[in-house]
C-alpha cells in the first residue's frame, strides 16, 4: 500500500496535518482551500509576504540569465547585492560574501574573526541563538564552554535585582565588564543578537548595549553582530544594533535577505579582509555567491526601500503592539506585551494554578485552529509575531479578534 505523502519527509519536528498549496502575502491556502493567516512570515524569512510579485519576477528574469557560477567567476547581480548592503553600512563594512544560512553566514563570520585576531575565545549571550550547527550552536544557549563564555542575557522582565524601568542603572554590565577585562587577551569576538527573537523577543536596555559595545571597543575586542532575524525592517531600522547606536565589525544577514529563497550573507571591513587573506585563509562552497539569489536579494532591498517598509515597519508595528497591550490587560494571563517594529512578543504569566507553559502552548493551538499561525518561544511562555512587513489593517484587526477569542477560551 502507497504511504501518505508526509510520511516519506523525515520527522525532523511536528507537521501539521493539512498540506499548503499557495501562498501569498500574508496568507497560506491549504489543498483543502482552508486559509492560515501567516503572522511568523514563514520562519520570519518572507518579510514582503510570501510571492511578492515584484521579486518573483526578478527570479524569472535572473533564471533565464544565468542561476550559478563557480568561485572563479563573479556576476553582475553579485557586485549590485554587495555594493547595495555595504550603502547600508555607510560603506564602513564594504567586503562582502553570499552564502545560503544564517546559520553557514555565522559559522563564516566566527572563522573570520577567528583567523583575523588568531584569538579563539568567544562571548555571546546566555540565552542567545546564533547558529545550528558547528561553533555558532556552542555558542548558543547557557552554558560556557572551551571556546565561548556567557554573560547573562538583559532580560528586564527577569531582572536579577529587582530593577525596573525607572531605576535600572544596568547592573548587568558588571558580569561583561569583568569577564571582558580579565579575558580580552584570548577573546576573538564579542557575537550577539540586538534583539534575541528565538528567546521570545527579549529587548535589552540601550544603555546595556550601548556600554557593552564600547567595553568590547576599548579592550580590542571584535563585535560580531547577528541581524538574520532582525535586519532588513523588522524592528523599523535597516538593522536593530542602530536602535543602540553600536558599530559592528561584522554583520550577519538571512532570512529577509531571500523573501524565502535561501540566501544570506556576511558583511566586513576591507581592513578585516586583509588580515585574513594576509594569513592565507580562504573558502568556497558549492553556493557563494550565485547570482540566483543575489538577484532576489537585490529586489527585497529595492522594495523595502521603493515601498517605505523602513517606516511603515516602525510605525504600523508601534500601533499593532498598543493594541494588542489594550487587548491584553482585560487578560490577567499576558503578562507583558513588548516589541520593536513588527517583532513583538506575548508574555504569559502562571494564572489560576495553570502554568505559563501551558497557558502559551494552548494559546497558540487556539489560535491555529482559528487559522491564524504564530510562533512560540523555545526558552519562555512567549507567543511571538513576525508578521510580513505588508500586513494590512484588515489582516491586524482579524488577528485581534482571534487573539480575543483565544483568550476568552483560556478563562473558560
Amino acid at each position: 500500500m502507497r504511504e501518505h505523502g508526509s510520511r516519506l519527509i523525515l520527522r525532523t519536528n511536528q507537521f501539521e496535518p493539512t498540506i499548503i498549496q499557495r501562498a501569498e502575502g500574508c496568507w497560506l491556502q491549504t489543498t483543502d482551500s482552508d486559509r492560515y493567516l501567516d503572522m511568523e512570515s514563514g520562519i520570519w524569512c518572507c518579510s514582503l509576504g510570501h510571492n511578492h510579485p515584484m521579486v518573483s519576477a526578478a527570479a524569472v528574469a535572473q533564471m533565464g540569465r544565468i542561476v550559478h557560477l563557480g568561485p572563479a567567476f563573479l556576476a553582475q547581480a553579485t557586485i549590485e547585492a554587495a555594493e547595495a548592503l555595504s550603502r547600508l553600512t555607510g560603506g564602513r563594512l564594504n567586503r562582502v560574501v553570499f552564502l545560503s544560512s544564517g546559520s553557514e553566514a555565522m559559522e563564516m563570520a566566527i572563522n573570520l574573526v577567528r583567523q583575523a585576531t588568531g584569538r579563539q575565545m568567544l562571548i555571546g549571550f546566555d540565552q542567545g541563538y546564533l547558529g545550528a550547527f558547528g561553533s555558532a550552536a556552542e555558542a548558543s544557549g547557557p552554558t560556557s564552554t572551551a571556546k565561548c563564555m556567557k554573560v547573562p542575557t538583559t532580560d528586564c522582565l527577569r531582572c536579577p535585582v529587582g530593577a525596573t524601568p525607572t531605576t535600572c542603572g544596568e547592573p548587568c554590565i558588571d558580569p561583561a565588564r569583568h569577564l571582558i577585562n580579565q579575558s580580552a587577551h584570548e577573546v576573538a569576538a564579542l557575537v550577539i543578537e540586538p534583539i534575541l527573537a528565538s528567546a521570545g523577543v527579549i529587548i535589552p536596555p540601550a544603555g546595556y548595549m550601548r556600554k557593552l559595545g564600547a567595553l568590547a571597543e576599548e579592550a580590542g575586542v571584535l563585535l560580531v553582530v547577528d541581524e538574520v532575524t532582525t535586519g532588513l525592517g523588522r524592528t523599523g531600522r535597516w538593522f536593530a544594533h542602530q536602535h543602540y547606536y553600536l558599530q559592528p565589525d561584522v554583520i550577519v544577514l538571512s532570512k529577509a535577505l531571500g523573501n524565502g529563497f535561501p540566501i544570506a550573507a556576511v558583511l566586513c571591513s576591507a581592513d578585516l579582509e586583509a588580515q585574513v587573506v594576509e594569513k592565507g585563509f580562504r573558502y568556497t562552497q558549492s553556493h557563494q555567491s550565485d547570482p540566483f539569489g543575489c538577484a532576489i536579494a537585490n529586489e527585497v532591498l529595492r522594495v523595502i526601500a521603493g515601498e517605505g517598509l523602513i517606516e511603515i515597519s516602525e510605525k504600523v508595528g508601534e500601533q499593532f503592539k498598543k493594541a494588542i497591550s489594550t487587548l491584553s490587560a482585560d487578560f490577567p494571563q499576558v503578562r507583558e506585551v513588548r516589541g520593536r517594529g513588527l517583532m513583538i512578543g506575548l508574555e504569559f504569566a502562571d494564572h489560576d494554578g495553570r502554568a505559563a507553559e501551558d497557558l502559551a502552548r494552548k494559546a497558540q493551538v487556539k489560535l491555529r485552529e482559528r487559522r491564524v499561525v504564530v510562533g512560540l518561544s523555545r526558552l519562555h511562555p512567549v507567543l511571538r509575531l513576525l508578521p510580513p512587513l505588508i500586513i494590512g489593517e484588515g489582516e491586524r484587526i482579524l488577528f485581534l479578534q482571534a487573539l480575543e477569542l483565544a483568550l476568552r477560551d483560556l478563562r473558560s
